[in-house]
């Protein structure tokens, strides 16, 4: 996979232009969370929880992509959904989890889940 960024061609230039480097040259920072929704949460009320989280992407800086869905298959344990996020450095991973948009996200989130939400973050690709 390879990330594209973008710079300044020139400092005072308004041009940018394309960088590209190899993901497998560069730690990544990984952040998966599963986490259930009550049964008698509304329809709407999910997909707002969803869209909010799903629109992190582009409001908190350092997020390199970002995922969330609902669960299709049996081997879940019980979690009916998952988010994924990607991050450059741990330090993005924590301005992420500091940001108001995440924080708001994750109150509107606490209000629709039951039960304990498993959080795992990893570093990988050296």
């Amino acid at each position: 996979m390879c990330i594209v960024g973008w710079e300044p061609a020139a400092p005072e230039s308004g041009d940018r232009r394309a960088l590209s480097f190899d993901q497998e040259e560069l730690p990544m920072i990984d952040h998966l969370v599963l986490f259930t929704v009550r049964d008698d949460a509304s329809g709407e009320d999910v997909r707002g929880v969803l869209g909010a989280l799903a629109g992190l992407k582009d409001t908190v800086p350092g997020v390199i992509d970002l995922s969330v869905g609902e669960n299709f298959s049996e081997r879940s344990g019980g979690y009916t959904h998952a988010l994924f996020a990607r991050f450059r450095t741990a330090d993005d991973l924590k301005a992420y989890a500091g940001h108001p948009d995440h924080l708001s996200a994750v109150e509107k989130l606490d209000a629709l889940t039951i039960g304990e939400r498993v959080v795992v973050d990893y570093e990988h690709g050296d």
